[in-house]
């Protein structure tokens, strides 16, 4: 190897730990600059805070869409044998047992767009069930956050 290719190298290693590492965080609102509020909590760690100040709710993680759909009585997403099965909802909202918001965490766009996830979307959308989607690659600042869960409680 030669000498500007290990220069080059690890200036690129050391650029890719810098970002990975502001990311890996739970928020990249660091890196792109944003208000540095609460930026060393998680987007979990967010989410907790948010929901427990704003009343009674109580939070479910990790509600799966079969489980949804029984519950429901409902079909939520089409199935084939080329298309791949919907996500697991992130967290449910819930105050008295009675679920009031959905909240999707979004570690690739990719992900967000199968067929599969957007059918699910769509049939929150067609029921008035509140749903918000958030992603990972977004700065997802702990007030833009509430903001917007807020907004829908």
């Amino acid at each position: 190897m030669g000498f500007l290719s290990k220069i080059f190298n690890n200036t690129v290693k050391s650029a890719l730990n810098t970002n990975y590492n502001s990311s890996a965080s739970g928020s990249s609102s660091e890196f792109f600059g944003a208000n540095p509020v609460n930026t060393n909590k998680t987007f979990e760690q967010k989410i907790y805070e948010i929901i427990g100040e704003a009343g009674a709710y109580e939070i479910e993680k990790n509600i799966s869409c079969e489980v949804l759909e029984r519950e429901l009585g409902h079909q939520i997403f089409e199935r084939g044998s080329c298309r791949l099965p919907a996500d697991n909802i992130s967290y449910g909202i819930f105050m008295g047992g009675v679920n009031v918001l959905y909240i999707r965490f979004w570690i690739s766009y990719g992900d967000y767009d199968r067929s599969a996830n957007r059918d699910v979307r769509k049939f929150f959308d067609d029921n008035n069930i509140k749903v918000l989607d958030f992603f990972d690659y977004l700065p997802n600042d702990y007030e833009y956050m509430k903001d917007r869960i807020l907004a829908v409680l």
